[in-house]
């Protein structure tokens, strides 16, 4: 049987729907096959879990594979005889016992035996797991078995990433012609609004939630992550930017130093830039001599991709998550440095905002600059970018009475623009400030 793990488990109607619909098929006598896709972390485990949760089968066959053990022969397959089909089926047990030079046609015969005899007595689902990983003897029976039910009471459920040697035309041609094709994406807004709520026990913000959406794509697992390692106050809190969860950084760290220097001056460089800028800028900013040649290598590592823009070829992260890890993983003189040279790549407001992020301390001119610049676009409306750029000239001053003046002024503007949301982020701050001359804080 599936391993439960008890957490939220929110929105996925219409996949529920669909798994639904599919287990009454089979119970009809109508054997149903259904591919679960989605990338890692996508829920793919939760949705089968809730499923079967609110099911009541006969007997649930489940198997996984695992990457490290791929090239073992059956290693999916004989964990099928688990669960409590094992002890009423000998024939389920003779899959527990498959050797290496076992033929897998004849594995696969026995396997289409086996599903006919448990189904007999009831409705019977089968879950395989992380089809990418499933071994090649394995794939092949499970394949000769599926291809051949068709009025007994199963419903064979298999979760995939979509990615591997073992998701490949057979299994496409399968899952496109007997079966249906489940493909998952991200929680919407009010859902990861929804997970948050549950995981941290009290409501949250659409602002908030909306955030931590655009960060992580709607993951369910990066979303549990992120509120496990920052805490649900601080990470609907947070007014910068949010980190990647600690496990997906170290492995995006990770295949950044195995590429040549060059590509990971590119990729540190595109990171201070922004999430997309144009290859001409990443490479005069990175000093990248063979800038293709860099990008290429990076493209095949995961970490970049190439897009145009008005013809301009442009470089970008794949997702928000992804910068942020390479961006908060250099270190803080080097990322300084880059933006400094950043600043002096670019003009205007965004040249402004690489040298406040290079500001390691006071710095009463560029304070002035951002006070100026704030001045002019509340006078032309923008009243969030001005409350912005007050809040971050309030960090370059030094002398208390400005700083907090520069603060209650970016609340204001925040508070007329709607933006209350920004204001209740920084509550902490606004409590630390000196009173104000009638007392009242903002």
């Amino acid at each position: 049987m599936l391993a439960w793990v008890h957490e939220p488990f929110v929105g996925r109607d219409a996949e529920l729907a669909t798994l639904a619909e599919a287990c009454v098929q089979a119970s009809s006598g109508r054997t149903g096959i259904i591919s679960v896709e989605g990338p890692a972390g996508i829920g793919k485990t939760a949705l089968v879990r809730a499923f079967l949760t609110g099911t009541s089968p006969m007997a649930v066959i489940s198997a996984g594979g695992d990457e490290a053990e791929a090239t073992v022969p059956w290693g999916v397959l004989s964990q099928l005889d688990r669960g409590v089909a094992a002890a009423r089926c000998a024939l389920l047990r003779r899959i527990g016992e498959l050797t290496p030079d076992v033929d897998p046609l004849a594995a696969g015969r026995v396997l289409y035996d086996t599903l006919g005899a448990v189904s007999s007595q009831g409705l019977a689902v089968v879950v395989v797991e992380d089809l990418q990983w499933i071994d090649r003897p394995s794939a092949v029976a499970l394949r000769f078995a599926l291809r051949r039910l068709a009025d007994e009471r199963v419903l064979a459920v298999v979760t995939t990433r979509l990615q591997g040697s073992a998701f490949d035309a057979e299994w496409r041609r399968l899952f496109d012609d007997r079966g249906t094709r489940l493909r998952m994406v991200g929680l919407a807004v009010p859902e990861v609004a929804q997970l948050l709520s549950a995981l941290g026990g009290t409501p949250v913000s659409w602002p908030s939630a909306r955030q931590l959406w655009r960060h992580t794509g709607g993951n369910p697992l990066y979303i549990r992550c992120l509120v496990e390692e920052l805490g649900p106050v601080m990470l609907t809190g947070a007014t910068g930017l949010l980190p990647a969860p600690r496990s997906l950084a170290a492995l995006l760290t990770g295949r950044m130093a195995a590429c040549a220097l060059e590509t990971q001056d590119l990729i540190s460089a595109t990171a201070v830039l922004g999430e997309h800028c144009p290859l001409t800028l990443a490479a005069s900013l990175a000093g990248t001599p063979f800038p293709v040649s860099a990008l290429e290598e990076a493209q095949a590592a995961g970490l970049l991709m190439e897009n145009y823009c008005e013809g301009v070829r442009h470089v970008e992260f794949p997702d928000p998550m992804m910068r942020a890890a390479i961006y908060l993983s250099l270190s803080p003189p080097r990322r300084a440095s880059l933006h400094l040279c950043a600043a002096r790549l670019c003009a205007g407001t965004v040249a402004l905002s690489h040298r406040m992020a290079a500001a390691s301390g006071p710095d009463s001119a560029l304070a002035t600059e951002l006070t100026e610049l704030a001045g002019a676009e509340s006078a032309a409306g923008r009243y969030g970018s001005a409350a912005g750029h007050l809040m971050s000239a309030a960090g370059l001053i030094p002398e208390p009475a400005l700083r907090e003046d520069r603060v209650l002024a970016a609340c204001t503007l925040w508070l007329r623009s709607g933006a209350a949301h920004e204001v209740s982020c920084r509550r902490g701050l606004l409590e630390e400030l000196l009173p104000s001359p009638c007392g009242i804080i903002c």
